[in-house]
Formats: structure tokens, sequence, C-alpha cells
């Protein structure tokens, strides 16, 4: 299950220097398992990702994230560099399953963070998405095959939330 929240806009901008860290995430470095086939396939590819965790927000993203009907359990806003895309996967959210405190179904939403350029994608289920202007955020379960890719010439900017709808 996915579906379009709406536009969440805001008016500050964003300022790399303004975050505490940055980690360099390579989804290469991870087994990455067929979803038809169950083989695994070593990916080969610029699948790097750069994030900052909550801890790590300026304040202005933290008063964003009280926006959203949710029970945050964590965030991440991720850089996604030209030439750059993380591969088909389904999130599985296991840290927050084997929580014994849950409170339903985890959820994560993604919030695109500038407006889309042209060769950006968002591919979700069957559907792919383009066009988006900063601000449109959408909602997806566990069970919602995905994948983004970045074949611009700009950063692409992503909040990822995932916690519980209230």
């Amino acid at each position: 299950m996915y579906k379009f929240l709406g536009n969440f806009d805001f008016d500050f901008e964003i300022k790399y220097d303004n975050f505490k860290e940055w980690r360099n995430h390579n989804a290469s470095k991870n087994k990455v398992i067929d979803k038809y086939s169950q083989k695994q396939i070593d990916l080969n590819m610029p699948t790097e990702v750069i994030k900052a965790f909550r801890e790590d927000f300026p304040d202005y993203i933290e008063e964003y994230l009280g926006k959203f009907n949710m029970d945050i359990v964590n965030s991440n806003f991720h850089i996604q560099r030209p030439g750059n895309f993380i591969p088909p996967h389904v999130d599985n959210y296991l840290y927050l399953k084997e929580n014994k405190d849950t409170k339903g179904e985890p959820n994560r939403i993604m919030v695109f963070m500038n407006d889309w350029s042209f060769g950006q994608v968002f591919m979700v289920g069957d559907s792919i998405i383009a066009n988006w202007k900063k601000g449109d955020a959408y909602i997806m379960d566990d069970s919602i095959l995905h994948m983004t890719s970045n074949g611009s010439y700009e950063d692409k900017l992503t909040l990822i939330i995932t916690g519980y709808k209230k």
C-alpha cells in the first residue's frame, strides 16, 4: 500500500552545513536479493546515499516533522547525488516489529525536499512518480516494492519518517 498524503510545504532553506553529521551509505555493500529469482545480485553500480539521522537535524527540520500525524520512531534525511540509485527493495521494519510496544502497523513517509528535476525518479509498486514539488509526501507500508534513481544534474533530497500513524 502507498498513497499520496499531500503537500507539506515549507519556507526554510535547506543548508547541508546546518546538519551536525553526514554518513555515507552504499547499498552495493549490502546483500541484494532479486525478488523474482531469489538469487543474490552483486551490484557493481553507484548506490551511494548520504544520510543525516534525526539527532543530527537542524531545528527547522525537527520542527517540520511536527506537521506529520505520526508517532515517529526514526527519521533520516537523504542526499542522493546525480548518477546514483537505490535498487528495488521492500522495507521490512524489523526493528519496529520486534518491539513489544507496537502501536499498529509501521509506515514510512517519504517527503521530497526539493522540486523534481528531469532524470529523478521514485518508483513504488507499479507507479513511476516524477514531477513532484518540494513538500510532496507519500506514505507506504512494508509490503511495497520501491526504488529511486537520480539521473539528473542536481541532488535529490528526501526526508524519510518511520513510525506509526496516530
